[in-house]
């Protein structure tokens, strides 16, 4: 099952397993679920119905797993959460090309050595602390690196290493 298909699916259940918690704030009697579902749409009644039939079709596992990442979203701090399905809505904007270069740089990362992806972790954590003029001067100097022919990148890779040998 691609990643668009859990997401969607992971959102709606979401929106179901939250939507008492919602609704409620503005009430003092918990509502019963017929009442919340006719104030669903029918467009939204649709949508929902489709994504319940999409679960029905997981494997058992698929559905426990969804479940279990249900439960985790519900268990986040509002912040956390509110990231979560921000990022889920980044996910949902993108072409079917972007999310299947997604998938394969995920499937390529999750193939490298622990190491490997902790510097990646701390590389991306360094980004995240610069300043806008910083990661343009960064990107600057990537654009004229890339532009230099194979053998001088090779060559100045070799002497950075050998500078972090001493």
């Amino acid at each position: 099952m691609n990643i668009q298909k859990i997401a969607i699916i992971l959102a709606t259940l979401l929106v179901l397993g939250c939507a008492p918690t919602l609704l409620m704030g503005q009430q003092q009697e918990p509502s019963k679920p017929e009442e919340e579902w006719n104030r669903l749409t029918p467009k939204q009644q649709e949508a929902l119905r489709k994504q319940y039939r999409d679960f029905k079709k997981m494997s058992s596992s698929q559905q426990k797993q969804m479940r279990k990442r249900l439960t985790q979203l519900q268990r986040m701090d509002p912040k956390e959460r509110e990231k979560v399905l921000e990022n889920y809505e980044k996910f949902r904007r993108l072409t079917s090309q972007q999310r299947r270069r997604l998938e394969q740089n995920f499937q390529y990362f999750k193939s490298l050595p622990l190491r490997d992806q902790e510097q990646i972790r701390r590389n991306y954590r360094r980004w995240q602390q610069m300043t806008p003029q910083e990661r343009s001067q960064l990107r600057e100097k990537y654009r004229r690196w890339k532009e230099l022919p194979q053998e001088e990148r090779q060559r100045m890779r070799r002497q950075g290493q050998n500078r972090k040998g001493r």
